[in-house]
């Protein structure tokens, strides 16, 4: 009778934990809301990426802690309820989907091989679109929303909760295994990953908060923190490449939905559109290149370990008498 209490008590603290972190990840999109009476399009959902990593490490029994913050958040904004529930149970039930479909198809929560990145990219992707068209679907229904928006509304939905998804998921999935930082790190790496990071804030930060006319010149400069995010991932593995990428992509997204930076002129819909766009190809690009970086790290330390077993046996056979080899043979 012992172990199932216990059992219970700690599926309940699970679901509360996972609570608590959507509720604080809910508060960030406000911030992102375009200023043009779209308010109900985010620029990018953090929320996704949390409850998919929360589905992936701890399975389908943290629904109820899944759930209940989008209800709550849904039921005390201005929409109907027939929305602040349709629209949490279909995002909710695709999570779950997303999280099943990459257990089935291998996916490693710890993200050790350059598959997990494809699969983590390709297994959110549909259910993700599919929980974009539930939740424009739900506008509909609600009547918030006229009918001949709803594929143009379905497309950025989808795009922010994958987008939210492939940014925030991978940091906390590594978090989860230890591997977000080496254990022994020392003050030089340390520094380094602090000098690369601030970096890739600077850049963003600068190129993001400019005001102004779009160009081609600018568009193109919002790439500047490229750079850095590539140096970030060669040099520090996964762990600096899902920093460097949440860091950038947070802060784009953040200037963007407060009507600044290159992407803002084209308008609430052409703004969101190009910053998934740039999020998706950041994340993509940072993720790839840190797990390689990591492929090489293992491959170099298994050719020096057997560079070492191969050092042992010579040292063996040259200590090997041919005289005594001699005397046994005969």
């Amino acid at each position: 009778m012992v172990q199932p209490r216990k059992t219970t008590r700690r599926i309940a603290l699970e679901n509360v934990l996972v609570a608590v972190a959507i509720f604080v990840a809910a508060t960030f999109p406000r911030s992102l809301l375009p200023s043009d009476g779209t308010s109900a399009i985010p620029v990018l959902w953090p929320t996704a990426g949390v409850a998919l990593a929360a589905a992936l490490l701890l399975g389908w029994r943290i629904f109820p802690g899944m759930l209940f913050p989008f209800v709550a958040s849904g039921l005390v904004s201005n929409f109907p309820w027939t929305f602040g529930i349709l629209s949490p149970l279909g995002l909710c039930a695709m999570i779950l989907l997303s999280a099943w479909i990459l257990e089935r198809a291998g996916f490693d929560a710890r993200l050790p091989r350059l598959k997990d990145i494809f699969l983590l990219a390709a297994g959110s992707v549909l259910p993700m679109g599919i929980a974009g068209f539930w939740t424009a679907n739900c506008l509909v229904i609600s009547g918030k929303l006229s009918a001949g928006g709803l594929g143009e509304l379905a497309i950025f939905f989808g795009a922010a909760y994958a987008g939210g998804a492939l940014v925030v998921a991978p940091a906390i999935l590594l978090v989860a295994a230890g591997r977000l930082y080496p254990r022994k790190i020392g003050w030089s790496k340390l520094a380094l990953g602090a000098v690369q990071l601030a970096l890739v804030f600077v850049s963003t930060w600068a190129v993001f908060s400019w005001s102004g006319k779009s160009s081609a010149g600018l568009s193109i400069a919002a790439y500047l923190p490229f750079p850095f995010v590539v140096w970030a991932a060669l040099s520090g593995g996964m762990g600096m490449a899902s920093l460097s990428v949440l860091v950038a992509s947070l802060v784009s997204a953040f200037l963007t939905g407060s009507g600044l930076g290159p992407f803002a002129p084209e308008g609430s819909m052409g703004a969101i559109l190009q910053l998934q766009a740039f999020n998706g190809i950041l994340a993509a690009s940072g993720l790839l290149i840190g797990s390689g970086t990591e492929t090489r790290w293992r491959e170099a330390a298994l050719l020096a370990e057997a560079a070492v077993r191969r050092a042992e046996l010579e040292r063996l056979k040259a200590q090997v008498n041919p005289h005594f080899l001699f005397n046994c043979l005969t």
